[in-house]
């Protein structure tokens, strides 16, 4: 179990205060964004963000602002899904603003949050069941399988449904960390809770009260011909599997999207920009340790891939990571990496910011001794 004492240095260092569990968190703010989904060949197309003082290698699964600017060489191609699932194709040669190609209105399918907080009370203690999935998501299927951490010396495990607006009060038994829902009925619609608790007594909502949403058959179905929509355009695997892992994380099918990336990545897939998605994913979801092992690969492939812009942004995501999960001094030291690559993008008000941030993480450390 977490101090009270560490649990407030995160919620100071976040600017949150002490974090509350309930059914559903709410969404940070997001807006539309546009997706690079091809490009050739690599190194002769680049983008530069308002806030960077030079132009950075582009690259598969870049996302875009329309303010932001696309430097195509004369003899590359690129090609941006908007964020109405139209395309478009810079002219090569020149230098163009995103919004001149993608529309800044309209009906927006992918939508982007620049706002991964994790939750300060996700540290996913290894001696409790805490919950993998489905957690903090909406789903399409109303029969699914409920999977959970393995804890040692546990030899069974007691896995309960609530529902939240209905009289729905499922259980059942096993040895196993994963089951499928076998209730007579499937689930309705509506929000329900999800507790596991092992024969030791060690129980899921020890982090938290958490559990996941049953989307009505007309949502449903609306999304699905989106889907259908997005696979008619067909994109390569790798593009249409970011653009619809993108869309599911719009609409709230975290677990869906966290699914795809995973089997993406199990058949080979190597994109910076597929594992720096599934660490988004894990973080809005709370998995935070499933979070910083995909972050780490991602950012290893960054820097192997001279991937400035990537290598920034997850060092950036890392900071709470490990403020969460280890300590204050690895959090401090991926914030001062991610300054140097800030830096380096010449995006000097993220390193203000950062600068800022380190200053809250050092306040909060010293109320708190």
């Amino acid at each position: 179990m977490w101090s009270k004492q560490w649990k407030t240095l995160i919620a100071f260092a976040l600017g949150l205060g002490v974090a509350v569990p309930f059914v559903k968190p709410a969404l940070p703010q997001i807006r539309s964004f546009n997706l690079i989904i091809a490009l050739a060949p690599p190194g002769q197309v680049k983008f530069q963000k308002p806030n960077w003082s030079n132009f950075q290698p582009a690259s598969i699964g870049n996302v875009l602002r329309g303010e932001d600017r696309l430097l195509v060489d004369s003899n590359a191609t690129v090609e941006v899904l908007c964020s109405n699932w139209t395309t478009w194709k810079p002219e090569p040669g020149k230098t163009s603003i995103v919004n001149e190609g993608c529309p800044t209105a309209g009906d927006s399918r992918i939508i982007h949050s620049e706002d991964y907080t994790a939750s300060t009370r996700a540290a996913n203690n290894q001696k409790i069941p805490y919950l993998l999935s489905p957690r903090n998501t909406s789903l399409l299927d109303n029969r699914p399988t409920l999977r959970w951490h393995q804890v040692e010396g546990a030899e069974s495990y007691s896995v309960r449904i609530r529902g939240l607006a209905s009289d729905l009060d499922w259980k059942t038994y096993t040895r196993e960390t994963e089951i499928l829902y076998s209730g007579e009925q499937p689930l309705a619609p509506g929000y329900y809770w999800l507790i596991v608790e092992t024969d030791k007594g060690k129980r899921s909502i020890e982090e938290g009260v958490l559990g996941f949403r049953i989307l009505d058959e007309k949502k449903a179905n609306t999304l699905l011909k989106e889907v259908e929509e997005l696979q008619q355009k067909q994109l390569s695997e790798k593009a249409n599997t970011l653009a619809l892992a993108h869309f599911y994380l719009s609409k709230d099918l975290k677990y869906d999207a966290i699914d795809i990336l995973e089997q993406s990545i199990k058949d080979g897939n190597t994109l910076v920009a597929t594992y720096q998605l599934l660490g988004d994913a894990y973080t809005e979801v709370a998995l935070n340790r499933l979070a910083k092992e995909r972050y780490l690969k991602g950012l290893e492939l960054a820097q192997a891939a001279s991937n400035l812009n990537s290598q920034a942004e997850i060092q950036k995501r890392l900071v709470i990571i490990t403020l969460i999960l280890d300590s204050k001094d690895e959090a401090l030291q991926w914030l001062e990496k991610a300054q140097v690559s800030y830096r380096a993008l010449g995006d000097e008000s993220e390193v203000r910011q950062l600068e800022q941030q380190k200053s809250e993480i050092l306040e909060a450390a010293l109320d708190v001794n």
